[in-house]
């Protein structure tokens, strides 16, 4: 009884314990779609707003984003997980604002898409993603 117990409670925990993997995710292109609700579709360059490069924190064995850029696992929902793909999304009800997220588990690139609904904006961004180690 007791192997069983002890056993169960190691099962337990194996589910329970995360399994982060790092991406480092470099700024790669994007584009402004919309301004002030006018289209633009205007190329971005390196160095403007929202071409930082990301870092994004998976846990795969337990199918959770621990850490996006644009917000925390409590406010990201999971849309898509699939062998091929991971989409997700994170909204900010009071500022009207949503961060759309869809990662290509085999090419690793990442595609970012930014939502105001007052100021009507609209910024494509993609990235490059990378296994990283976590050095600290």
């Amino acid at each position: 009884m007791k192997k069983i117990i002890f056993f169960v409670i190691l099962l337990f925990a194996g589910e329970v314990r995360s399994e982060e993997t790092y991406l480092n995710c470099k700024w790669d292109y994007g584009r402004v779609v919309k301004e002030n609700g006018i289209v633009l579709d205007k190329v971005m360059k390196k160095g403007e707003p929202a071409t930082n490069d990301q870092l994004v924190t998976i846990d795969f064995k337990n199918k959770k984003i621990i850490n996006s850029p644009g917000g925390l696992a409590r406010e990201i929902k999971i849309d898509n997980w699939s062998e091929k793909y991971i989409s997700w999304r994170i909204e900010h009800k009071a500022d009207k604002v949503s961060f759309i997220y869809r990662l290509d588990r085999v090419s690793g690139k990442l595609e970012e898409i930014y939502l105001d609904e007052i100021q009507k904006d609209q910024i494509k961004t993609f990235y490059i993603c990378d296994k990283t180690q976590k050095k600290f």
